[in-house]
């Protein structure tokens, strides 16, 4: 008969390294069997959401009804062109603005 467990393993080991001003890493070890995707992907999206930034979010292209048309002119399709217009990263200057 198999033992039912009552609780999953918990980290005890968390290492905090910091590697410049604006990165860290964060280990923590050891964690049950999926529990650190469980646990990481709500991490993920607090930490991005709570980041200060700008990005693009949405685009709109006279003559596209779908990201998948082709447009004449461009050298790429749209997706392509979405996908790249994605890798845009804006410095922010003044901390005012």
């Amino acid at each position: 008969m198999r033992k039912i467990k009552v609780a999953p393993f918990m980290p005890t080991e968390v290492e905090v390294n910091e590697i410049s001003a604006n990165r860290a890493e964060i280990v923590a070890y050891p964690f049950e069997s999926g529990y650190a995707v469980t646990l990481a992907h709500p991490l993920r999206r607090l930490i991005l959401g709570s980041s200060i930034g700008y990005a693009p979010i949405s685009i709109k292209i006279e003559g596209a009804a779908h990201e998948f048309d082709n447009i004449r002119g461009m050298h790429e399709d749209v997706a392509v062109f979405i996908i790249n217009l994605k890798n845009i990263r804006f410095k922010i200057k003044d901390e005012s603005d």
